[in-house]
């Protein structure tokens, strides 16, 4: 793979993981909208730092799909991207709702891991089966 290859495939990652992150920000901005602060200061966070957690977790996530976009062609391949993909977006979420790194006990440490591990290579799959539906039973 090229350099300009490997540019091309990070920046098409960058602009998927907003696309995800544009979507997440909406539905905290609604949230705000309904119910205020309420929810956010119930998990000890803002509005502001969610919207920054979700733009960075897509900036982080995105980039990591565009380096493993060649694995992207079987359902296998999309699956492993999915695992390592949500590595990022679930140590983040962890650190907004558990605190600094230096706080955290095992269990801070293990759930973002399954989380990545279970839900990664899920949505991975059923993405890649939308669009991919001649070849649900792809076998790669």
């Amino acid at each position: 793979m090229t350099g300009a290859t490997l540019l091309k495939n990070v920046r098409w990652g960058i602009a998927y993981g907003l696309g995800f992150a544009s979507m997440f920000v909406l539905y905290v901005l609604g949230l705000f909208a309904i119910r205020g602060a309420q929810p956010f200061e119930h998990l000890g966070t803002t509005l502001t730092e969610c919207i920054v957690f979700y733009v960075a977790g897509g900036i982080m996530t995105g980039t990591m799909v565009g380096l493993l976009r060649p694995l992207l062609v079987t359902r296998r391949g999309a699956m492993v991207v999915g695992a390592v993909a949500l590595v990022p977006m679930g140590f983040g979420a962890m650190l907004m709702v558990a605190g600094p790194i230096a706080r955290w006990d095992k269990g801070e440490w293990v759930i973002p891991l399954v989380y990545s591990v279970l839900v990664g290579p899920l949505a991975a799959s059923n993405l890649w089966r939308a669009k991919h539906p001649a070849s649900s039973s792809e076998n790669g």
